[in-house]
């Protein structure tokens, strides 16, 4: 006896979303006085975002570290951040040194590393959507703090 077997191909079609892309602008503040040690500190920078329902895990804005100097304005684009988060409420950002193993006096055993952070733009790819996030103005400690920062209209 010989059985017939069917095989029912269903094709599925996938939803190609990948989540929401977020154009975010982190600004790197100048200290509050000048400090004999240079300012301008390597690590990565991350981010939990916070929104109306959800809220993210810890990511980094960068695949590398990179040189962070105050007084400048870098950009990143954080992508599949889940669709779910709701509306963006806040962000905790925290940062990690990277220090040259080839410079013994710039391990953070020596130093504690800080970068000054008040002040992040965030811009919803698909809705164009702005949202203005600020923090306070004491410095961040690389691998110690973390940072919060609240959507507002102005920061000061």
């Amino acid at each position: 006896m010989k059985f017939l077997t069917l095989v029912i191909a269903t094709v599925v079609l996938a939803d190609f979303s990948c989540g929401l892309t977020f154009n975010v602008e982190v600004k790197v503040d100048q200290p509050p006085k000048p400090t004999p040690r240079q300012q301008d500190d390597k690590g990565t920078l991350f981010v939990t975002l916070i929104g109306q329902e959800h809220q993210t895990q810890k990511t980094p804005l960068s695949t590398k570290s990179e040189v962070l100097s105050p007084g400048r304005v870098y950009t990143y684009k954080l992508t599949d951040v889940p669709d779910d988060l709701g509306q963006l409420i806040g962000v905790y950002l925290y940062w990690d040194y990277d220090a040259d193993w080839y410079n013994p006096l710039k391990w953070d055993i020596w130093i504690n590393p800080v970068i000054y952070v008040h002040q992040m733009m965030f811009t919803a790819v698909e809705t164009n959507d702005k949202y203005l996030l600020c923090g306070s103005k004491v410095p961040i400690v690389a691998g110690k703090d973390n940072r919060a920062f609240f959507v507002n209209s102005a920061c000061v």
